[in-house]
């Protein structure tokens, strides 16, 4: 038996050289990371690989591992070209007019980029204003009235594979009206400056982001619950703004720097009607309760309940 057999050319060594080299510079900072999102482009090479080593492997091995090489580096190659040429942000722009509008419920489901929210000048004649931002994947923005009220959902679209690019959205919203927002990110950037607006209700579900909000300072009575995941969340409330604040936290750090007084077990009879036996506030665990001592006559005031786990917040 002929013991000198012919080899094909070793494909998945090669691979592991390209893989290893692509890696290499991107922790060298060289090139991006998202340059496996353009690799997969190139997915038909494979196939081309494949074929040529069926073909060819064992009568001509290293022209068929000079082939193999070639294509590889191509591909490396046109994968960085395409990255720097073909990305460019595609801008979109949203405006509604105010009209009779009294009430704006504002929904957005986002991730993966960066997400501004601040008020229009007093006065101004339209509702919202936005501007969106996107490299891959989409905005989807829908805008509907019902009467005097008025309905925005927002949604980071994604495209196959993820898209790796951030996406940035900033919108601005009207003094007019009454406002809810509702606001769930997922490895996002989050700066809301809701000092003006008439914000009455603030739902944040926060999951690996950094969150910066300046709470509305204007608004009456407003209720701002806040879930965080392993996030940092950064909350300002204007010294004439009453606080009560809510904590149910698991492994976080909260630094409360406010003037508050606080308080688990000694509440008045009145607070104590907000508990059940078990103390506990809307079917979750209380690990401590604040408020500041203006709170029950205040003008402006907001109950800010935290349910976190994992994260860092600060109140100033």
């Amino acid at each position: 038996m002929d013991d000198r057999r012919r080899r094909g050319p070793p494909l998945f060594g090669l691979f592991l050289v390209a893989i290893g080299i692509v890696l290499l510079l991107q922790t060298l900072n060289i090139i991006a990371w998202q340059l496996w999102f353009e690799l997969w482009r190139f997915w038909p090479v494979l196939l081309v690989i494949i074929g040529a080593n069926l073909i060819l492997g064992r009568r001509f091995p290293w022209i068929t591992t000079v082939v193999t090489a070639a294509l590889v580096t191509v591909s490396i190659v046109g994968a960085v070209v395409y990255a720097e040429s073909e990305h460019e942000a595609v801008t979109r722009r949203i405006a509604e007019p105010l009209g009779e509008t009294t009430f704006l419920e504002v929904s957005a489901d986002f991730s993966v980029g960066s997400l501004t929210i601040d008020s229009l000048p007093d006065g101004s004649p339209n509702i919202l204003e936005g501007v969106s931002k996107t490299s891959c994947g989409y905005i989807s923005t829908s805008f509907h009235r019902e009467g005097q009220a008025a309905y925005l959902d927002i949604e980071r679209g994604d495209s196959v594979p993820p898209c790796p690019w951030p996406t940035d959205l900033s919108l601005s919203l009207s003094r007019a009206p009454d406002i809810e927002v509702y606001i769930a990110n997922n490895a996002s950037s989050v700066e809301l400056d809701l000092t003006d607006p008439k914000i009455t209700v603030l739902r944040v579900d926060a999951n690996a982001s950094s969150v910066s909000i300046e709470m509305p300072g204007n608004a009456g009575e407003v209720r701002a619950p806040i879930t965080a995941n392993a996030s940092s969340i950064d909350l300002h409330v204007s010294s004439e703004v009453a606080v009560r604040l809510w904590r149910d936290s698991v492994l976080s750090s909260i630094d409360i720097s406010r003037d508050l007084a606080g308080y688990t077990r000694k509440r008045t009879d009145e607070q104590k009607g907000e508990f059940d036996s078990d103390d506990t506030f809307m079917g979750r665990r209380l690990n401590g309760v604040f408020e500041t001592s203006n709170y029950s006559d205040a003008p402006n005031r907001i109950d800010i309940e935290l349910d976190v786990n994992l994260s860092s917040v600060t109140v100033r």
